[in-house]
């Protein structure tokens, strides 16, 4: 099979490693917004290559996470050439903790931005939007699982952005305070994040 019969642009055929090693979250209200409330992000090619945060504002890794997170979407084109497009991220928390009780309660009503790295090296950006909130937590303890899973789901008005490798470690350097039992907490949030 020829991989780029399709188009130009399209690359040659390569091995992929599927999922994701790393998941960083910011809430949507910490990313610079323009006038109308939009984030500030220039988009080239399909690929973000800037985006603007506020002073001390950076995405957090979420440590305790699954990263059999599934992240997806969901284009409808509908008879009159109107299109809706659905994006959806899931991810379990992988025990049930007083801190991450304060991480989902800090997500209920707060749009957020996920930044996640594929364990093939490319870097995904989902929430640009503003629109995708937490909208399911089944939190679950049995003989085989201690974890609580979180869906998120919104409205998006493009699909799935890759972003721009080079920008990433400005994106989520710290500030980030330590306390004296290691734990993260997250300005951003006001919320203990690297729960374990």
């Amino acid at each position: 099979m020829i991989c780029n019969s399709i188009a130009a642009s399209l690359k040659a055929c390569k091995p992929t490693r599927n999922g994701l090693s790393k998941i960083y979250v910011i809430a949507y209200h910490d990313l610079k917004l323009s006038l109308l409330g939009d984030a500030e992000y220039i988009e080239v090619d399909g690929v973000v290559t800037s985006l603007k945060m506020k002073n001390q504002r950076n995405f957090v890794e979420i440590q305790n996470a699954n990263k059999s997170a599934l992240l997806k979407e969901m284009v409808t084109v509908f008879d009159n050439g109107s299109v809706e497009i659905n994006q959806e991220f899931t991810l379990t928390l992988m025990t049930i903790s007083a801190k991450n009780k304060m991480f989902v309660n800090a997500l209920i009503s707060t749009p957020v931005v996920f930044l996640n790295k594929t364990k093939n090296g490319e870097w995904l950006i989902i929430g640009l939007d503003g629109n995708l909130t937490l909208k399911d937590v089944n939190g679950e303890v049995n003989e085989t699982s201690n974890q609580r899973t979180l869906t998120f789901a919104g409205t998006a008005l493009q699909l799935i952005s890759e972003i721009d490798a080079s920008i990433v470690p400005s994106l989520i350097s710290p500030p980030e305070w330590v306390d004296t039992n290691k734990n993260g907490f997250n300005y951003t949030l006001g919320m203990v994040l690297k729960a374990t």
